[in-house]
């Protein structure tokens, strides 16, 4: 699990002389503790724009292509196929887009390459979104609809049919 490195970690929760410490460094030793998940601290990745700092901080989460120790991330809730990425389409918009909003992916030192590649040479206000979509193309979604549909129909009896 990657976080920011300024949050503080106890190393034990339950240490009533152990300082205050944040909400979120209570959660990640719960993580931690409770359900064994290692934890990496990590710069935030930034890219400033000034007219909207929304966005800004979305660069760290692409930081997970660099996590070529594991296998696959969030493998566990999908049914999906080898693949380097699976994302949703963003609905919302008219054209053909992928969402960064869930990500499952295959860390590889390939991948992690195209992905920094693409964030130090970002045009204009690109985003997370906007860098994954250049780095992944449409073709890579495609195929993993009609796997995964595949895959449904055979565990659950049911395709999907607008994915």
């Amino acid at each position: 699990m990657l976080y920011p490195q300024k949050w503080k970690v106890p190393k034990d929760v339950l240490d009533d002389d152990a300082p205050p410490i944040e909400y979120e460094g209570k959660l990640l030793a719960q993580a931690r503790d409770q359900y064994h998940a290692k934890l990496n601290p990590i710069q935030v990745r930034t890219y400033v724009n000034e007219k909207d700092a929304t966005w800004q901080d979305s660069y760290t989460k692409l930081l997970a292509w660099n996590q070529t120790q594991y296998k696959r991330h969030m493998d566990e809730l999908f049914l999906l196929p080898t693949a380097p990425v699976a994302m949703p389409r963003a609905y919302w918009l008219e054209q053909f887009f992928l969402s960064s909003q869930l990500i499952v992916i295959e860390p590889s030192e390939d991948g992690w390459q195209r992905v920094q590649s693409a964030m130090e040479h970002h045009e204009g206000y690109d985003y997370d979104m906007d860098i994954l979509n250049k780095v992944f193309d449409r073709d890579v979604w495609l195929e993993l609809r009609k796997d995964f549909s595949e895959r449904r129909l055979r565990v659950c009896g049911k395709a999907y049919d607008n994915i």
